[in-house]
């Protein structure tokens, strides 16, 4: 008996709501649905924004600003002047970048060292890394700047916005950077 009750209350419970559902008055237009705007990804580095301006000394001493190279393509190559890694990446910088553009003047790179190491120490970097291009003392505040730790690659198109900013190791972004530099020098 008590079953029956139960089932007699709960039959009559799923009809009302089915009654409620399915009367006039609680209709409802049923509006397509469109997908979420897709968010950023994370780590999406084109970014577009105007490149801040620095002025850092060179090995040789001399002044070197980031508006020097305004009308050029700019790869900035992060690196920590006893990192590692850095050192590892070098050559492969100085292979698929530096060889291959260096008779392009709408071309130009420079390394700056986060770590802020001296004089010597970069050029240590310099010798053990096997580069040939400008490298740049004391950038951690540009780095900073530029929202980048070491060991990472920035390409600024000829009108100073940063078109590429590597959120990998750049051995890993390498192949990422040369791809950047082909399409802003054709433009």
């Amino acid at each position: 008996m008590r079953e029956s009750i139960h089932y007699k209350l709960i039959l009559s419970v799923v009809l009302a709501l089915c009654t409620l559902a399915c009367s006039p008055e609680s209709t409802t237009e049923v509006k397509p649905t469109t997908p979420d705007p897709v968010s950023p990804d994370p780590t999406e580095t084109v970014t577009g924004e105007d490149a801040p301006n620095f002025s850092l000394i060179d090995l040789d001493g001399n002044t070197v600003k980031r508006s020097d190279f305004d009308g050029k393509v700019l790869v900035m190559f992060f690196f920590g002047s006893s990192c590692p890694s850095c050192i590892g990446v070098g050559s492969q910088i100085q292979t698929q970048l530096v060889d291959v553009y260096k008779s392009n003047d709408d071309f130009a790179i420079i390394g700056l060292d986060q770590w802020n190491g001296n004089n010597s120490a970069v050029s240590n970097f310099k010798t053990s890394s096997n580069v040939n291009f400008p490298l740049l003392l004391n950038a951690s505040s540009v780095g900073a700047s530029y929202k980048v730790s070491y060991d990472r690659l920035v390409v600024v198109d000829k009108v100073g916005k940063i078109r590429f900013r590597g959120n990998n190791l750049a051995s890993t972004d390498l192949s990422k950077t040369v791809d950047v530099v082909k399409e802003y020098l054709d433009k």
